[in-house]
């Protein structure tokens, strides 16, 4: 299931340009110390688990590298998270179960045959198998 956010500008608390260092010439950057907006991430995640709410979390550095800004589409994009702080409560309140989605665990062997059989679709060179 994708973790979908829909506004990314409410995703950073407190944002500011002194946090961001990047060239974006040679695909590199970084943003440092970050609190991230737990009421955006609780609503994608009461849908998957109604047992777990988070109070607080902190980025410490997420680094980004393109390693090739003219074949961006079958590239990787390289991404380094660092530390990352949660504080993590139980809900005074439950999604209903009805509502809830189910996540379903599938072995390395499982989702290549998925891929292969075409029940989930392969996202070019990011997929290896």
């Amino acid at each position: 299931m994708p973790f979908h956010i829909t506004n990314t500008a409410q995703f950073i608390i407190g944002f500011r340009k002194e946090q961001v260092n990047a060239n974006l010439l040679n695909g590199k950057g970084e943003i440092r110390d970050v609190e991230l907006n737990c009421s955006v991430l609780n609503e994608n995640l009461s849908k998957m688990t109604p047992f777990v709410e988070l109070e607080a979390v902190h980025v410490s550095k997420l680094s980004f590298h393109v390693s090739s800004w003219t074949n961006i589409r079958k590239a990787p994009i390289l991404v380094h998270v660092e530390h990352v702080t949660a504080t993590v409560k139980e809900p005074l309140h439950y999604v209903d179960r009805a509502k809830r989605r189910r996540l379903r665990q599938v072995t390395r062997g499982e989702l290549v045959e998925m891929i292969r059989t075409g029940i989930i679709k392969a996202r070019g060179a990011y997929v290896r198998t």
